[in-house]
């Protein structure tokens, strides 16, 4: 099960990565992940191994970790991975089928977010729910992934000259926070609706939408607490083979919950709609151009950068960049 703390709105610590961010990558003068740079190298990074999760950067913002009881799953919504068009089919079909209401507010009740403390205070045993309920996610290629937050810290900024320009792409690639210091550092991002309050809700929306997937699909022990992963690049069969998932395990007394004959993409990035790419699997491949552009360095240093997101998944760190 995911820890409490990192997925409790009365719990989380925003502090460690606090620290994390002063001592890591604004006192050293020069960027580090958290990993030492151990993964620089091919055999540098066979020698770091298990280590390398245990230095994962510290996450910037709490799980957003969302629950339904009814068809008894819990969802883990990792940023800039489509959680939000998954969620929007089974919260559709669930108000179309009067399983769930809208709130007053203009929220729904069909899948809210998992909060432990308020859980207990009902009466709930929260390790049950995770050991019971089906648990899944989505993720995505961490490097596709980096170029989606990259695109979308800016376009939601208010402000884009002065200090708030849009660094290179060999910049973030070399730092991914550094669209979160640059917000911060000269308020580019001003006022948005919809995340809270100024401080809680603004200064690290530039960081968690770029932060590894690790810390909220993992346990102490960094073992993966999920039952099923959506891939982004899959993800129309993914989503329907994770709702046949959902499906087999409902209670008797819940209808299946059935696919719309059209999904809408929700949330689709800058590129992607530049690029007129009308799916998440077309969309794999529209920030290719940038590393081709970048080369080896931005691919590199990228992949220290998620080093805990490739151990975890098993995906390799790219070869050489050939010669010639």
């Amino acid at each position: 099960m995911l820890p409490s703390n990192k997925y409790s709105s009365e719990t989380f610590d925003i502090r460690p990565f606090q620290t994390w961010l002063r001592d890591n990558t604004m006192m050293l003068g020069q960027p580090t992940n958290g990993t030492e740079q151990a993964a620089g190298s091919g055999e540098a990074a066979a020698g770091a191994g298990a280590a390398v999760s245990a230095r994962a950067p510290p996450l910037s913002f709490v799980c957003g970790v969302w629950i339904s009881h009814q068809y008894k799953f819990i969802y883990i919504r990792n940023r800039k991975t489509a959680s939000s068009t998954f969620v929007t089919i089974v919260k559709n079909f669930m108000l179309d089928n009067k399983l769930c209401n809208r709130t007053a507010e203009g929220t729904n009740t069909c899948i809210v977010r998992m909060e432990p403390e308020a859980l207990q205070r009902e009466g709930r045993d929260v390790a049950a729910l995770w050991r019971d309920y089906t648990v899944i996610t989505s993720s995505r290629n961490p490097w596709a992934r980096a170029a989606s937050g990259y695109e979308f810290s800016f376009e939601k900024w208010h402000k884009h000259t002065g200090g708030c320009t849009k660094p290179e792409f060999q910049e973030f690639c070399r730092d991914p926070y550094i669209m979160g210091k640059l917000s911060n550092l000269f308020q580019c991002v001003g006022h948005r609706e919809g995340v809270g309050s100024k401080y809680e809700g603004h200064w690290n929306f530039d960081f968690c939408h770029v932060e590894p997937v690790y810390g909220c699909m993992t346990d102490d022990a960094g073992k993966l607490v999920v039952d099923f992963v959506i891939r982004y690049e899959r993800l129309m069969e993914d989503m329907g083979a994770a709702i046949k998932l959902i499906n087999a395990r409902r209670p008797a007394d819940m209808p299946a919950i059935l696919m719309p004959a059209e999904v809408k993409w929700r949330n689709k990035g800058t590129v992607a709609k530049r690029s007129d790419v009308e799916s998440a699997e077309g969309a794999a491949y529209v920030y290719a151009v940038k590393y081709v552009k970048c080369g080896a360095p931005c691919v590199d240093a990228l992949a220290d950068f998620y080093a805990a997101d490739l151990q975890l998944f098993g995906w390799e760190r790219p070869g050489p960049e050939p010669e010639g």
